[in-house]
Protein backbone atom coordinates (compact mmCIF):
# COMPACT_ATOMS: atom_id res chain seq x y z
CA UNK A 1 0.00 0.00 0.00
CA UNK A 2 1.63 3.61 -1.17
CA UNK A 3 0.85 6.21 1.55
CA UNK A 4 2.98 8.43 -0.35
CA UNK A 5 0.24 9.04 -2.77
CA UNK A 6 -2.30 10.62 0.15
CA UNK A 7 0.03 13.08 0.59
CA UNK A 8 -0.04 14.54 -2.53
CA UNK A 9 -2.07 18.25 -2.87
CA UNK A 10 -5.70 17.39 -4.21
CA UNK A 11 -5.28 20.88 -5.63
CA UNK A 12 -2.24 22.50 -8.23
CA UNK A 13 -0.28 25.43 -6.79
CA UNK A 14 -0.48 26.66 -10.31
CA UNK A 15 -4.76 26.42 -10.25
CA UNK A 16 -6.37 29.40 -12.68
CA UNK A 17 -8.21 31.93 -10.68
CA UNK A 18 -11.34 30.98 -11.76
CA UNK A 19 -11.64 27.42 -9.42
CA UNK A 20 -9.72 28.51 -6.64
CA UNK A 21 -11.81 29.81 -3.35
CA UNK A 22 -12.81 33.37 -3.45
CA UNK A 23 -11.10 35.70 -1.19
CA UNK A 24 -13.96 37.56 1.67
CA UNK A 25 -13.44 41.02 3.10
CA UNK A 26 -15.74 42.40 5.31
CA UNK A 27 -16.80 45.32 7.17
CA UNK A 28 -18.11 44.22 11.07
CA UNK A 29 -20.90 46.14 12.90
CA UNK A 30 -19.33 48.71 14.93
CA UNK A 31 -20.14 50.98 17.84
CA UNK A 32 -19.51 54.54 18.86
CA UNK A 33 -19.88 57.43 21.24
CA UNK A 34 -21.20 60.55 20.00
CA UNK A 35 -17.96 63.09 19.05
CA UNK A 36 -15.53 60.83 19.47
CA UNK A 37 -13.59 58.52 16.75
CA UNK A 38 -13.76 54.78 15.71
CA UNK A 39 -11.90 52.57 13.92
CA UNK A 40 -14.25 49.91 11.81
CA UNK A 41 -11.74 47.28 11.26
CA UNK A 42 -11.45 45.32 7.05
CA UNK A 43 -11.68 41.88 7.88
CA UNK A 44 -10.42 39.23 4.91
CA UNK A 45 -9.95 35.22 4.40
CA UNK A 46 -8.71 33.29 2.03
CA UNK A 47 -6.12 36.08 1.09
CA UNK A 48 -3.73 33.84 -0.80
CA UNK A 49 -1.15 35.64 -3.49
CA UNK A 50 -3.12 39.28 -3.84
CA UNK A 51 -1.01 41.51 -5.88
CA UNK A 52 -3.56 44.20 -5.73
CA UNK A 53 -6.54 45.56 -4.12
CA UNK A 54 -8.74 48.84 -5.02
CA UNK A 55 -11.60 49.38 -2.15
CA UNK A 56 -14.77 51.93 -2.65
CA UNK A 57 -15.62 52.37 0.71
CA UNK A 58 -19.00 54.49 1.19
CA UNK A 59 -20.51 55.56 4.24
CA UNK A 60 -23.20 58.69 5.44
CA UNK A 61 -20.55 61.41 5.57
CA UNK A 62 -23.62 63.09 8.42
CA UNK A 63 -23.33 60.33 10.66
CA UNK A 64 -19.01 59.80 10.03
CA UNK A 65 -16.23 62.13 9.29
CA UNK A 66 -12.50 62.47 8.53
CA UNK A 67 -10.62 65.70 9.39
CA UNK A 68 -10.40 67.70 6.42
CA UNK A 69 -6.68 66.99 4.51
CA UNK A 70 -6.12 63.58 6.03
CA UNK A 71 -2.96 61.74 4.68
CA UNK A 72 -3.11 58.49 4.11
CA UNK A 73 -1.71 57.23 7.66
CA UNK A 74 -4.42 59.30 9.53
CA UNK A 75 -7.14 57.75 7.73
CA UNK A 76 -5.94 54.06 7.49
CA UNK A 77 -3.60 51.90 9.50
CA UNK A 78 -2.44 48.85 10.33
CA UNK A 79 -1.93 47.71 6.51
CA UNK A 80 0.21 45.08 5.69
CA UNK A 81 2.17 46.86 3.42
CA UNK A 82 4.02 50.17 3.42
CA UNK A 83 2.62 51.38 0.04
CA UNK A 84 -1.05 51.64 0.66
CA UNK A 85 -2.79 54.54 -0.28
CA UNK A 86 -5.98 55.89 0.53
CA UNK A 87 -7.68 59.40 -0.11
CA UNK A 88 -11.44 60.93 1.08
CA UNK A 89 -12.55 61.38 -3.10
CA UNK A 90 -15.66 63.68 -1.64
CA UNK A 91 -17.63 63.28 1.34
CA UNK A 92 -19.25 59.35 1.89
CA UNK A 93 -16.43 57.69 -0.39
CA UNK A 94 -13.08 56.47 0.60
CA UNK A 95 -10.87 55.26 -1.52
CA UNK A 96 -8.05 52.53 -0.53
CA UNK A 97 -5.47 51.30 -3.03
CA UNK A 98 -2.61 48.73 -3.51
CA UNK A 99 -0.80 46.69 -5.56
CA UNK A 100 2.83 44.83 -5.26
CA UNK A 101 4.62 46.55 -7.38
CA UNK A 102 7.60 43.96 -7.12
CA UNK A 103 5.74 41.78 -8.56
CA UNK A 104 6.97 39.22 -6.08
CA UNK A 105 5.77 39.89 -2.75
CA UNK A 106 1.36 38.75 -2.83
CA UNK A 107 -0.38 39.75 0.66
CA UNK A 108 -0.88 35.83 1.97
CA UNK A 109 -3.93 36.32 5.21
CA UNK A 110 -5.34 33.26 5.79
CA UNK A 111 -7.93 34.89 8.33
CA UNK A 112 -7.28 38.12 9.65
CA UNK A 113 -7.38 42.27 9.42
CA UNK A 114 -6.51 43.62 6.59
CA UNK A 115 -6.57 47.35 7.79
CA UNK A 116 -8.49 49.95 9.96
CA UNK A 117 -10.14 52.85 8.81
CA UNK A 118 -10.32 55.74 11.50
CA UNK A 119 -13.41 58.08 11.44
CA UNK A 120 -12.44 61.03 13.16
CA UNK A 121 -15.60 62.28 14.41
CA UNK A 122 -18.63 60.28 14.92
CA UNK A 123 -22.01 62.37 14.95
CA UNK A 124 -24.59 59.85 16.29
CA UNK A 125 -27.03 57.77 14.52
CA UNK A 126 -26.44 55.04 12.06
CA UNK A 127 -24.41 54.78 8.62
CA UNK A 128 -23.69 51.75 6.43
CA UNK A 129 -20.38 50.95 6.05
CA UNK A 130 -19.95 49.37 2.62
CA UNK A 131 -18.22 48.54 -0.36
CA UNK A 132 -19.23 50.00 -3.93
CA UNK A 133 -19.75 47.40 -6.97
CA UNK A 134 -16.44 48.75 -8.06
CA UNK A 135 -14.53 47.22 -5.58
CA UNK A 136 -11.82 45.02 -6.22
CA UNK A 137 -9.13 42.41 -5.21
CA UNK A 138 -6.96 40.98 -8.02
CA UNK A 139 -4.80 38.16 -8.10
CA UNK A 140 -0.48 38.27 -8.99
CA UNK A 141 -1.42 38.84 -12.85
CA UNK A 142 -4.28 41.23 -11.77
CA UNK A 143 -7.01 39.02 -12.47
CA UNK A 144 -10.32 39.41 -10.74
CA UNK A 145 -10.46 37.36 -7.88
CA UNK A 146 -14.40 37.64 -7.92
CA UNK A 147 -13.75 38.07 -4.51
CA UNK A 148 -16.96 38.52 -1.73
CA UNK A 149 -17.82 41.65 -0.13
CA UNK A 150 -19.86 41.93 3.08
CA UNK A 151 -20.82 45.31 4.69
CA UNK A 152 -21.31 46.56 7.64
CA UNK A 153 -22.34 49.83 10.04
CA UNK A 154 -21.79 52.07 12.84
CA UNK A 155 -23.91 53.13 15.28
CA UNK A 156 -24.57 54.80 18.83
CA UNK A 157 -23.06 53.02 21.62
CA UNK A 158 -22.83 53.60 25.56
Amino acid sequence: MCFWALSEPAVAQDEPAENRSKPTVSIGDQEALVGTSVDVPVEVSGFTDVGAISLIVTYDPEVLQFAEGMDTKALISDVPRDNFSANVVKPGELRIAWFDASGSSPIKISDGTLLKITFHRYAGGKSPVAFAEDSEVGDMEAESMKAIFQDGQVVGGS
